[in-house]
């Protein structure tokens, strides 16, 4: 049996987290497993599991019956499902990088339970959670500076925000504290240890993204120390419990989160608690965790072929 995971090296925490199921085939069970489509690139991600790099073309032509394919649904207008005749595995992991999905795969893992719901509820589909892992050796300093030692803004990732809701939002914060700005910095793309080094120095995360499947950056920021804030995205209800480790509102609601945000920033026992909470459950989502519960997860599937 070969192993195909397609686009096993795009910069993406979806795609990453496929290239560690194609890993964990590899080292546990002794497959061989190849990458398709672009080579590794220096970006955020290291990739200690070496696999060769064929192209969509190549698996098209040459995939048999006895191949698997791990693949995620934003690549659902492939439709693999249909074309290719091997075994085919879908980590689902967003719920709106695909416009329709790819219903004719053999098995579906969800990683949240959010996921599966909605996956569920459009098309009738089940399956296991196995929530994705952030680098804790990266994410988890084990002590991290007080709140009241950071600088005093909100880290805000580029990639994940819409600017026009934010910038609503920064008027709505402005109209109900008096004209205050709320303090941003806004982070770029970064490798992530970088990544981490930045949101160690802050003192809140917001997270303005509307729908997630999980929410892999606000999981990090949390593991980091950061006081998290933000949407209520759905996915992150895996790790994510208001009052303890994260403050949330739901999509829209304004004048909620701008006061939300604004206790974290004033008020340092909030911030604290969110803090060290955080960095707690930050700490329970490590790659032991994720290669255990996808062991058992392929030694099942694999024992149905």
């Amino acid at each position: 049996m070969r192993v195909f995971v397609y686009q096993a090296f795009v910069q993406a925490g979806g795609t990453h987290m496929a290239y560690h199921v194609g890993g964990i085939l590899q080292q546990r069970f002794g497959l061989e497993v190849m990458a398709v489509g672009t080579p590794p690139a220096t970006g955020m991600f290291r990739y200690p599991v070496d696999m060769p790099v064929i192209d969509e073309e190549t698996m098209v032509a040459t995939a048999s019956a006895d191949d698997l394919l791990i693949c995620n649904p934003s690549f659902s207008d492939r439709m693999f499902g249909l074309r290719l005749p091997c075994r085919k595995l879908s980590y689902v992991q967003g719920v709106r990088t695909f416009r329709v999905l790819d219903v004719f795969f053999d098995r579906y893992v969800f990683v949240s339970k959010f996921a599966r719901r909605f996956v569920n509820q459009h098309y009738g589909i089940d399956g296991p959670v196995i929530p994705a892992f952030i680098d804790t050796a990266t994410f988890c300093p084990g002590t991290a500076a007080p709140v009241n030692r950071r600088r005093p803004v909100c880290a805000v990732l580029e990639r994940k925000h819409e600017p026009l809701v934010f910038e609503r939002l920064c008027r709505t914060y402005e109209r109900l504290h008096d004209g205050e700005q709320i303090p941003v910095e806004m982070v770029p793309v970064l490798p992530q240890g970088e990544l981490a080094e930045r949101l160690r120095q802050c003192r809140v995360f917001l997270s303005l993204d509307a729908m997630e499947g999980f929410g892999l950056p606000m999981l990090e920021a949390m593991a980091c120390g950061c006081a998290a804030v933000g949407w209520d995205s759905g996915g992150c209800g895996e790790y994510a419990r208001f009052g303890r480790n994260a403050l949330l509102a739901r999509y829209g609601d304004d004048a909620t989160l701008a006061r939300l945000l604004r206790t974290v920033l004033v008020e340092d026992s909030v911030a604290e608690r969110l803090s060290a909470s955080g960095m707690e459950t930050g700490a329970g989502f490590g790659q032991d965790r994720f290669t255990a519960a996808w062991e058992r997860e392929l030694a099942f599937f694999l024992s149905q072929l």
